[in-house]
């Protein structure tokens, strides 16, 4: 009897924690002297929560799913990538995924920072050494 109930009370504990976490949560505003009424937080983690990483990372778990970029997720970074032998092809490509992810991006109530992303075009350096070797026998 008591293995049962010290295993049921351990299975309920992360289920409670994110309960109080996440629900029945209130937040006023103070400025100076003067403060706000409470207000319900409908959505959201606390900012500096131990679990803020852990839930995000929860949260856009499926976020490779959503188009055909190769995909990193660490934090709240996230690294999409695409490869394509034509430059062309590789900007249409790029452009459609894009579309995908910021459809996903909306429909799970996230926004992309436009000012903290960046965009990288690369060559392989076989494909660069081959290209000047070209370049330097004309």
């Amino acid at each position: 009897m008591t293995n049962f109930i010290i295993t049921s009370a351990l299975e309920e504990f992360p289920y409670n924690y994110f309960v109080v976490i996440l629900f029945n949560r209130k937040q006023f505003v103070k400025l100076e002297n003067v403060q706000s009424g409470l207000v319900d937080i409908s959505n959201g983690v606390s900012q500096g929560s131990v679990l803020e990483p852990l839930l995000f990372i929860m949260y856009i778990n499926d976020l490779p799913k959503s188009s055909a970029f190769y995909t990193v997720l660490y934090a709240d970074d996230t690294y999409l990538c695409l490869s394509h032998k034509n430059i062309d092809n590789l900007q249409h490509m790029v452009n459609m995924e894009l579309i995908k992810v910021d459809k996903w991006l909306r429909s799970n109530k996230l926004s992309l920072n436009y000012s903290k992303s960046t965009f990288m075009l690369t060559k392989s350096l076989k494909k660069i050494a081959i290209y000047r070797k070209l370049v330097h026998s004309k």
